[in-house]
Protein backbone atom coordinates (compact mmCIF):
# COMPACT_ATOMS: atom_id res chain seq x y z
CA UNK A 1 0.00 0.00 0.00
CA UNK A 2 1.22 3.44 -0.86
CA UNK A 3 -0.38 7.64 -1.36
CA UNK A 4 -0.95 5.87 -4.81
CA UNK A 5 -2.74 2.80 -3.78
CA UNK A 6 -0.96 -0.99 -3.96
CA UNK A 7 2.46 -0.35 -6.02
CA UNK A 8 5.09 -3.40 -6.98
CA UNK A 9 7.29 -4.84 -5.43
CA UNK A 10 10.90 -2.64 -5.14
CA UNK A 11 8.79 0.82 -6.22
CA UNK A 12 8.59 3.51 -3.99
CA UNK A 13 6.32 6.57 -4.12
CA UNK A 14 8.20 9.86 -4.58
CA UNK A 15 8.30 13.58 -6.29
CA UNK A 16 8.51 14.63 -10.28
CA UNK A 17 11.33 16.67 -8.67
CA UNK A 18 13.33 13.68 -7.30
CA UNK A 19 13.62 12.50 -10.78
CA UNK A 20 14.79 15.81 -12.32
CA UNK A 21 18.25 17.34 -13.27
CA UNK A 22 16.22 20.81 -14.08
CA UNK A 23 12.51 21.58 -13.27
CA UNK A 24 11.86 25.18 -13.97
CA UNK A 25 9.48 27.79 -15.63
CA UNK A 26 10.60 29.58 -18.80
CA UNK A 27 10.02 33.34 -19.58
CA UNK A 28 9.49 36.03 -22.06
CA UNK A 29 11.87 38.90 -22.79
CA UNK A 30 10.50 42.31 -23.09
CA UNK A 31 8.11 42.89 -26.13
CA UNK A 32 9.56 46.24 -26.00
CA UNK A 33 12.98 45.41 -26.90
CA UNK A 34 13.11 44.47 -30.51
CA UNK A 35 16.62 43.25 -29.93
CA UNK A 36 16.18 40.58 -27.49
CA UNK A 37 14.09 38.79 -30.74
CA UNK A 38 16.02 37.14 -33.56
CA UNK A 39 17.01 34.21 -34.63
CA UNK A 40 19.36 32.31 -32.55
CA UNK A 41 17.27 30.63 -29.95
CA UNK A 42 13.66 28.86 -30.61
CA UNK A 43 11.12 30.17 -28.25
CA UNK A 44 8.02 27.81 -27.76
CA UNK A 45 4.66 29.26 -26.36
CA UNK A 46 2.04 26.65 -25.02
CA UNK A 47 0.10 26.76 -28.30
CA UNK A 48 2.60 25.09 -29.98
CA UNK A 49 2.82 22.09 -27.80
CA UNK A 50 0.58 19.20 -29.04
CA UNK A 51 1.79 16.13 -27.48
CA UNK A 52 4.56 15.83 -29.73
CA UNK A 53 8.28 16.93 -30.42
CA UNK A 54 9.38 20.54 -31.15
CA UNK A 55 11.02 21.22 -34.04
CA UNK A 56 10.74 24.66 -34.49
CA UNK A 57 9.65 27.68 -32.87
CA UNK A 58 7.00 30.51 -34.19
CA UNK A 59 9.15 32.83 -32.38
CA UNK A 60 12.79 33.19 -31.32
CA UNK A 61 14.70 35.22 -29.22
CA UNK A 62 18.55 36.17 -29.56
CA UNK A 63 21.14 35.71 -26.60
CA UNK A 64 20.13 39.12 -25.06
CA UNK A 65 16.91 38.14 -25.06
CA UNK A 66 17.94 35.11 -23.04
CA UNK A 67 20.78 36.87 -21.10
CA UNK A 68 17.96 39.55 -20.10
CA UNK A 69 14.97 37.56 -19.10
CA UNK A 70 13.63 34.79 -16.96
CA UNK A 71 13.98 32.63 -20.13
CA UNK A 72 16.10 29.42 -19.68
CA UNK A 73 18.03 27.36 -22.25
CA UNK A 74 17.09 24.18 -21.47
CA UNK A 75 19.15 20.54 -23.58
CA UNK A 76 17.57 18.50 -26.26
CA UNK A 77 14.36 16.14 -25.18
CA UNK A 78 13.50 18.31 -22.39
CA UNK A 79 9.82 17.31 -21.75
CA UNK A 80 7.92 20.80 -21.59
CA UNK A 81 4.24 21.04 -20.00
CA UNK A 82 1.58 24.10 -20.37
CA UNK A 83 0.79 24.78 -16.88
CA UNK A 84 -1.45 28.38 -17.40
CA UNK A 85 -4.92 28.51 -19.02
CA UNK A 86 -7.50 26.02 -20.69
CA UNK A 87 -7.41 24.37 -23.42
CA UNK A 88 -3.86 24.43 -23.23
CA UNK A 89 -3.04 23.33 -19.59
CA UNK A 90 -1.49 19.88 -19.44
CA UNK A 91 -0.45 20.13 -23.03
CA UNK A 92 2.92 18.39 -23.57
CA UNK A 93 6.06 18.83 -25.84
CA UNK A 94 9.62 17.47 -26.13
CA UNK A 95 12.70 19.73 -27.52
CA UNK A 96 14.23 18.10 -30.60
CA UNK A 97 16.86 20.13 -30.02
CA UNK A 98 17.57 22.63 -27.07
CA UNK A 99 15.44 25.57 -26.67
CA UNK A 100 13.58 27.72 -24.55
CA UNK A 101 10.25 28.54 -23.85
CA UNK A 102 7.57 31.37 -22.13
CA UNK A 103 6.84 31.53 -18.14
CA UNK A 104 3.16 30.04 -18.87
CA UNK A 105 5.21 26.79 -19.51
CA UNK A 106 7.09 24.54 -17.04
CA UNK A 107 10.29 22.45 -18.50
CA UNK A 108 11.44 19.35 -16.92
CA UNK A 109 14.62 16.99 -18.00
CA UNK A 110 15.28 13.66 -15.97
CA UNK A 111 18.13 12.56 -14.06
CA UNK A 112 19.55 8.79 -13.75
CA UNK A 113 16.71 7.99 -11.48
CA UNK A 114 14.91 8.26 -14.90
CA UNK A 115 14.24 9.25 -18.23
CA UNK A 116 12.24 11.55 -20.09
CA UNK A 117 10.58 9.21 -22.46
CA UNK A 118 8.74 8.19 -18.74
CA UNK A 119 8.56 11.75 -18.10
CA UNK A 120 6.53 12.29 -20.94
CA UNK A 121 4.58 9.04 -20.40
CA UNK A 122 3.58 10.14 -17.25
CA UNK A 123 2.36 13.51 -17.15
CA UNK A 124 0.55 12.05 -20.66
CA UNK A 125 -1.15 9.63 -18.31
CA UNK A 126 -1.45 12.18 -15.12
CA UNK A 127 -3.55 15.04 -17.34
CA UNK A 128 -6.96 14.44 -16.18
CA UNK A 129 -5.46 14.37 -12.50
CA UNK A 130 -3.18 17.24 -12.75
CA UNK A 131 -5.70 19.81 -14.40
CA UNK A 132 -7.87 18.33 -11.49
CA UNK A 133 -5.50 20.38 -9.33
CA UNK A 134 -5.62 23.26 -11.65
CA UNK A 135 -6.45 26.29 -9.52
CA UNK A 136 -7.54 30.19 -10.51
CA UNK A 137 -10.78 31.69 -10.87
CA UNK A 138 -10.27 33.76 -14.45
CA UNK A 139 -8.22 30.71 -15.64
CA UNK A 140 -7.19 27.33 -14.70
CA UNK A 141 -3.69 27.29 -13.72
CA UNK A 142 -1.00 25.30 -12.41
CA UNK A 143 2.16 26.33 -11.27
CA UNK A 144 6.13 24.82 -10.71
CA UNK A 145 5.26 24.01 -7.22
CA UNK A 146 2.67 21.45 -8.07
CA UNK A 147 4.76 20.06 -10.53
CA UNK A 148 7.77 19.78 -8.68
CA UNK A 149 5.58 18.32 -5.76
CA UNK A 150 3.32 15.64 -8.06
CA UNK A 151 3.44 11.93 -6.50
CA UNK A 152 5.26 9.59 -8.55
CA UNK A 153 5.65 5.84 -8.59
CA UNK A 154 9.40 5.18 -8.77
CA UNK A 155 10.50 1.93 -10.30
CA UNK A 156 13.47 0.31 -8.83
CA UNK A 157 17.15 0.86 -10.92
CA UNK A 158 17.01 -2.41 -12.88
CA UNK A 159 13.16 -1.64 -14.02
CA UNK A 160 13.97 1.66 -14.91
CA UNK A 161 17.00 0.91 -17.36
CA UNK A 162 14.77 -1.98 -19.14
CA UNK A 163 12.04 0.47 -19.55
CA UNK A 164 14.57 3.62 -20.80
CA UNK A 165 15.78 0.83 -22.96
CA UNK A 166 12.76 -0.56 -24.42
CA UNK A 167 10.96 2.84 -25.30
CA UNK A 168 13.93 5.43 -25.72
CA UNK A 169 14.55 3.63 -29.63
CA UNK A 170 10.36 4.01 -30.24
CA UNK A 171 10.22 7.94 -29.57
CA UNK A 172 13.73 8.06 -31.35
CA UNK A 173 11.96 6.28 -34.34
CA UNK A 174 8.98 9.05 -33.94
CA UNK A 175 11.28 11.99 -33.62
CA UNK A 176 12.76 11.07 -37.59
CA UNK A 177 9.30 10.41 -39.14
CA UNK A 178 8.14 13.61 -37.82
CA UNK A 179 11.50 15.46 -39.35
CA UNK A 180 10.51 13.62 -42.23
CA UNK A 181 7.20 14.65 -42.55
CA UNK A 182 7.79 18.66 -41.78
CA UNK A 183 10.73 17.90 -44.52
CA UNK A 184 8.10 16.81 -46.96
CA UNK A 185 5.82 19.66 -46.37
CA UNK A 186 8.02 21.95 -46.62
CA UNK A 187 9.09 20.62 -49.99
CA UNK A 188 5.53 20.42 -50.94
CA UNK A 189 5.00 24.23 -50.10
CA UNK A 190 8.30 25.17 -51.98
CA UNK A 191 6.64 23.10 -55.22
CA UNK A 192 3.37 24.60 -55.30
CA UNK A 193 4.58 28.15 -54.96
CA UNK A 194 6.36 26.70 -58.08
CA UNK A 195 3.84 25.82 -60.10
CA UNK A 196 2.18 28.94 -59.26
CA UNK A 197 4.30 31.35 -61.06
Amino acid sequence: DSELGPIPEGCRVGKLGELCNILGSGGTPTTTKVEYYGDKYDWFTTKELQDTFLLSSEKKISEAGLNNSSAKLFPKNSVLIAIYAAPTVGRLGILSHEGTFNQATCGLYANENSSNEFLFLYLLNERRNLNNLASGAAQQNLNVGIIKNYLVLCPDKITNKKFADTVKPLFEEIEVNIKKQANLLKQKKSLLKFLIK
